[in-house]
């Protein structure tokens, strides 16, 4: 009555946008070349877990995998720039896996306080990604691009481990105060994987009044993110 096992498949896709077919009329920068045969890149969704309360503890645990086919990314990569001598556009590049494993659980310790915790741990990776371009020495005038097959690399900017805890103290029936305190484990910058980034964490703070008047309901709120100040790199 109070646990059960859940599996889930589900497709999805992705259609470019007008941007990525026709990069070369609309972006300023004109090293981008149209490619109005981008096809919609698709997604295939497969997950199992498990949900339901153990005592007071509510929880939720699932295995998950999501492949993706015909992945819409720039030739040059995330960060890479084109050349004037070779020029680069979007293009269907390959495949993509994401997997990994899901934990939450949510408790309320006394009528006025509760919290969620929540972590991820995400393996993304490149799948087929063969042609992957880059100006190496950034001299624009001079360079061609030169070609890497990064298959099997990481995704840029996907974390390994997050973890996320939000604690609620309701002052009164009227007045909740949140804390919630994230932190992500470092990551690459790049497609080649050489440039790692630092993980970063943050404290956020939230106030939040509610009222009804008659039939209406009210809703105040203010809220300090990164209480604490912390430095981290955002790109």
């Amino acid at each position: 009555d109070k646990n059960n096992i859940f599996v889930n498949y589900s497709t999805g896709f992705r259609a470019p946008t007008i941007t990525q077919l026709f990069a070369g009329d609309t972006s300023a920068w004109g090293y981008t070349l149209n490619n109005p045969d981008l096809k919609p890149e698709k997604s295939y969704n497969y997950e199992i877990g498990s949900r339901g309360k153990a005592g007071n503890i509510n929880y939720e645990a699932s295995l998950f995998r999501i492949d993706r086919k015909d992945f819409i990314m720039k030739t040059s990569g995330n960060y890479g720039a084109s050349s004037s001598t070779e020029k680069d556009m979007w293009d269907n590049v390959g495949g993509a896996k994401h997997q990994g494993l899901e934990l939450a659980i949510n408790s309320k310790l006394t009528d006025s306080l509760s919290y969620n915790l929540a972590y991820t741990y995400l393996d993304a990776k490149y799948t087929d990604y063969k042609n992957f371009a880059i100006d190496l020495d950034g001299n624009a005038n001079t360079t061609t691009l030169t070609k890497f097959d990064v298959t099997g690399n990481l995704i840029p900017r996907t974390s390994k481990h997050t973890l996320n805890a939000i604690i609620d103290y309701k002052i009164t029936s009227n007045i909740k105060l949140s804390t919630e305190y994230t932190k992500k484990s470092n990551y690459y910058a790049d497609d080649l994987n050489k440039i790692k980034v630092d993980g970063q964490e943050a404290v956020n703070m939230l106030v939040e009044y509610k009222s009804k008047i008659n039939s209406y309901e009210y809703s105040f709120f203010a809220k300090v993110d990164n209480l604490f100040d912390n430095q981290y790199y955002n790109t």
